[in-house]
């Protein structure tokens, strides 16, 4: 199960795609978030790990709160006997030593958003003022990399940006990030040119990753790693599509519950809130939201790589098309371009030892190659 705290609106940057809205609500107060971790740990239990996340807005503009609220989770998980992961998605402008000191204490694991070089990056990435942002973030990305175990850098890609998605790759993994999460902008308009491009930015991706494993270095991406594992296994489980409103929860602010902490956004969208950790949950909107899920767009039924695509993904497409469970054309070009990446991939290195031990290490811990980090 995937639960995120969203504990503050605010934020240090005002990044064009933001969809966590631009609220003046105020923060989540301390009785909030403990409440939140007593309902989130308090579900029906599920199999593995729970993965408990901060979220904001910047989380870390609300440092003092995580401080009082780790040392809660991690003693109402041991006494309800749940293993629990502590993982914080943040823009770093704030990671200092002192913050370090904690998230290294406390065994964090950092989703940071950095675009890709300081001319990518800063196109959408910006202060209020209209500064970029891209010097400050790559310097708490360099700070993290040196301090924690594992530091993953989440890079948004759209229409203005997916030409420079491979300079992109090569750049974060310059910088010795211990993982590269790619994202599509849910948020942007997608054309036709746009999307035709996609087909080579991910065969450039394929013909770096195979580069880099041929040279000695594995590289953990998953735009390829999560459809490799999707093709050894001939296709996606029931576990690995979305399950929002029953495995994935996100916790507004005000204490309010989504299926998603993407979904929060203004925290205004009474569709898709399903309760309040202080009220309980509401089965029948709870109810209403899981026959939604999946994916009823009809293209995709008679589609040959079906099997082996997130097209499920219910905040992903009710950000695209306004519906959970219809995704839009950007996704399908999005994931059929992976795929075929992943295929390439595949292929190129499936003799290779290197690359045959990155993927164990996958089933040693699950097979978890896509995490929800945004």
């Amino acid at each position: 199960m995937r639960a995120s705290l969203s504990i503050t609106h605010r934020c240090n940057l005002a990044c064009q795609y933001c969809y966590s809205g631009r609220s003046d609500k105020p923060d989540m107060s301390v009785a909030t978030a403990r409440k939140a971790v007593d309902f989130l740990l308090g579900l029906p239990r599920s199999a593995g790990v729970l993965k408990f996340g901060f979220f904001g807005g910047e989380p870390l503009l609300r440092l003092d709160l995580m401080r009082e609220v780790t040392p809660y989770v991690r003693e109402t998980a041991a006494r309800v006997e749940r293993p629990v992961d502590l993982s914080i998605t943040t823009n770093g402008l704030l990671l200092d030593g002192p913050t370090l000191d904690f998230l290294e204490r406390e065994d964090f694991s950092v989703c940071l958003s950095l675009d890709g070089p300081r001319d990518v990056h800063d196109v959408n990435r910006r202060y209020p003022d209209g500064r970029g942002s891209f010097g400050e973030v790559r310097e708490g990305l360099c700070l993290a990399v040196g301090r924690l175990r594992h530091v993953q850098v989440n890079a948004v890609y759209g229409p203005d940006t997916v030409g420079r998605l491979a300079d992109t790759v090569r750049f974060i993994v310059g910088l010795g990030a211990h993982g590269t999460h790619l994202s599509p902008n849910i948020t942007a308009q997608w054309t036709d040119d746009s999307l035709t491009e996609l087909w080579g930015a991910f065969e450039a991706i394929a013909d770096f990753y195979i580069e880099c494993y041929r040279a000695g270095q594995a590289l953990a991406l998953n735009v390829i790693d999560s459809k490799v594992i999707a093709l050894l296994k001939h296709g996606l489980s029931s576990e690995d599509r979305c399950r929002m409103g029953e495995c994935e929860w996100g916790v507004a602010p005000s204490g309010n519950l989504y299926p998603c902490e993407r979904l929060v956004g203004e925290d205004d969208d009474a569709t898709l809130c399903l309760g309040n950790v202080h009220t309980g949950l509401d089965l029948g909107r709870q109810s209403a939201l899981v026959s939604r899920r999946g994916n009823h767009s009809v293209p995709c039924t008679t589609c040959n790589l079906r099997p082996y695509c997130h097209n499920t993904c219910g905040c992903t497409n009710s950000r695209m098309t306004g519906r959970t469970d219809l995704a839009s054309v950007a996704l399908c070009a999005s994931e059929r371009a992976s795929i075929y990446a992943a295929r390439r991939a595949l292929l190129a290195l499936q003799d290779d030892s290197l690359f045959l031990d990155h993927f164990m290490g996958y089933l040693r811990a699950g097979c978890d190659a896509s995490p929800a980090v945004r």
